[in-house]
C-alpha cells in the first residue's frame, strides 16, 4: 500500500508540474504495468486530484 501511495503522490506531482502525464511514460518511470498506472489514476480521479484522459491524466486545476 505504501508503494501505491508513493506512486500516486508522484503522479499527482508530475501532473501538476507538467499539466499532463501519459500512462506509458508513468509505467516506464515506475516500472509497473499500464494497468497499475490506470488504477492509480482512477483512484486519484475519484478523489478529484487529477482528471482522467484517454492515454493519461492531467492536472485537475487546469481544467477548472
Amino acid at each position: 500500500m505504501a508503494k501505491r501511495r508513493d506512486r500516486e503522490s508522484k503522479i499527482l506531482e508530475l501532473a501538476q508540474r507538467n499539466g499532463f502525464v501519459t500512462i506509458d511514460d508513468l509505467a516506464g518511470t515506475f516500472e509497473v504495468t499500464p494497468q497499475t498506472v490506470r488504477r492509480d489514476i482512477s483512484h486519484l480521479a475519484r478523489q478529484s486530484q487529477v482528471r482522467r484522459y484517454f492515454g493519461g491524466a492531467g492536472d485537475y486545476s487546469a481544467g477548472t
